[in-house]
């Protein structure tokens, strides 16, 4: 049986009579690679999904994620979650936004919208004691781990050993941001301070709480005290290392806390001196790209951020 044994395949060269060719090309080549030497085929398009509405939908943005693809009508950022598979954030459609599963939740995390009131029962163990200020302070948290921003501290309470505190005033779970616990904080004069402190944990409840942790029972201080919500008008999310991810608004860069997409402190936005346009990550560097001159913000946390202004005229016309 004949053999035909081609080499290094060069592609087409149509200008050349067929019998002068060279034993690795051809006069047409159709549906074939020709970046590799080999002569290999295209692959054939498949389809895939279609979108509700078809092509009249009008969908400026897709996005593959877990194997499912998502659609929307407008131009949209979207990013896989730090901390779990399932999750992907997305900006610039309405307020920013979290979907786990199948389901969409507001990125934001509501929080308690009025402080607590304190009351004292109780005789004191000792009246020598002298008198313990206390203020407490409570969050929500949702069933994904996400802590909100503390509410309103209370006035303070006047407590000595032996009293029980009671607490009034709890708001109850907000609907719509899967929340299911709240923890409560109260002061403690702990090995670096006075802070406030956990001390309790508990199915989210407008129930009044008895507080008879004794001072010496108490957990990490408050992580949620310099937390904000995500801005609404937060657009162009991008991941970086570390768990970060970072968005503008405006002239405003804004990063999340890491491995906290919920968390936008307003402590890390660093402001620019044009309108952004883009975001772009490599490695732990973040190139802005304005309507006038380029930054380069670098760091390995949103606290570290440093930003150098690129002294050239670089104006970014398209995202």
């Amino acid at each position: 049986m004949p053999a035909w044994i081609l080499k290094a395949f060069s592609g087409e060269q149509p200008r050349i009579s067929p019998n002068l060719l060279p034993p690795n090309a051809a006069q047409a080549a159709v549906n074939v690679r020709l970046d590799d030497g080999a002569l290999t085929p295209l692959r054939a398009p498949v389809h895939v999904t279609s979108f509700p509405g078809g092509q009249a939908a009008g969908f400026q943005t897709i996005y593959r994620h877990n194997n499912e693809w998502l659609g929307w009508p407008g131009v949209v950022d979207a990013v896989p979650g730090p901390v779990a598979s399932d999750r992907l954030y997305v900006t610039g459609d309405g307020a920013p936004k979290m979907r786990a599963g199948d389901v969409t939740y507001p990125l934001a995390v509501p929080f308690p919208a009025e402080g607590l009131t304190g009351t004292v029962t109780g005789d004191p163990s000792d009246e020598d004691v002298p008198i313990t200020t206390l203020i407490y302070v409570y969050t929500f948290v949702t069933a994904f781990g996400e802590e909100s921003e503390p509410c309103r501290a209370c006035d303070d309470i006047a407590w000595r050993p032996g009293q029980t505190v009671t607490l009034t005033g709890f708001q109850a779970a907000p609907a719509g941001r899967a929340i299911t616990r709240q923890r409560i904080y109260r002061t403690q004069t702990g090995s670096t301070g006075t802070d406030l402190y956990f001390i309790a944990e508990r199915a989210a409840s407008s129930e009044d709480f008895v507080d008879d942790v004794p001072p010496e029972e108490f957990g990490e201080p408050l992580p949620s005290r310099s937390y904000n919500a995500p801005p609404e008008g937060l657009r162009g999310l991008t991941a970086m290392p570390n768990g970060m991810m970072a968005g503008f608004i405006g002239r405003d860069i804004y990063f999340c806390e890491p491995w906290l997409p919920h968390a936008w402190p307003q402590a890390y936005v660093l402001t620019v001196n044009f309108p952004i346009v883009a975001l772009g990550a490599i490695g732990t560097s973040l190139f802005c790209l304005t309507e006038g001159t380029p930054y380069l913000v670098q760091g390995a946390s949103p606290s570290t951020m440093q930003m150098v202004k690129i002294e050239s005229n670089m104006p970014c016309s398209n995202a």
